[in-house]
């Protein structure tokens, strides 16, 4: 398959659209500043489909620096375009989903511009992509080994990274937190996503 992989607007300019819409809606810079250095992450790593990844560094990095997020599992939609398998954070119940921008098996932003706080960064217009919908369609396999897995396992056995995704979270959040490896996979050992069905 080949792909249209020119985004729509640049990075630098997606990245200071992350910045404008946190401190507009009055959180710390710390926010955008991790979300930006992920989303700088996503493009340099081409991270296609990897929503279950990024959803899960950002629900460590985000708790890390004293945030209470959301990691959440299940179907999303575009208005007349077929439902999928989807990971996202919600921050005081708005989505914040970077994979969005990058699908697997589509063009970049063929469904929606990186979501922060419920704003598609691209159009700058609220997201119209519908989260946690429930079709009665079964789950995909990557989604269901996300779901038969730990978190903590997940996160651990990530194959793209030596040391798992927690190398990711540490790296990113190494200006602000420092933290190891092991303290990690300790401290989130009890996570769970909301399978939202």
């Amino acid at each position: 398959m080949i792909y249209k992989d020119k985004p729509p607007i640049s990075d630098n300019l997606v990245k200071k659209r992350i910045n404008s819409v946190i401190t507009q809606n009055g959180y710390d810079i710390n926010i955008a500043t991790i979300i930006a250095e992920l989303y700088t992450y996503m493009r340099k790593k081409s991270l296609r489909g990897g929503c279950h990844a990024l959803s899960s560094v950002l629900y460590v990095m985000l708790s890390e620096i004293g945030e209470t997020p959301k990691l959440y599992i299940g179907e999303c939609q575009k208005p007349g375009e077929k439902p999928f398998d989807h990971s996202w954070i919600c921050l005081d119940d708005k989505i914040i989903d970077l994979a969005i921008y990058i699908p697997l098996t589509m063009p970049i932003n063929s469904t929606s511009g990186p979501v922060i706080f419920d704003v598609d960064i691209v159009t700058m217009k609220k997201t119209e992509v519908v989260y946690g919908i429930n079709t009665g369609l079964p789950m995909d396999n990557q989604t269901n080994l996300v779901l038969e897995h730990s978190f903590t396992e997940y996160m651990s056995n990530f194959p793209m990274e030596y040391g798992g995704l927690w190398t990711v979270a540490q790296q990113i959040l190494l200006p602000v937190v420092d933290i190891s490896r092991e303290n990690l996979i300790e401290k989130y050992k009890d996570v769970n996503r909301v399978f939202v069905r």
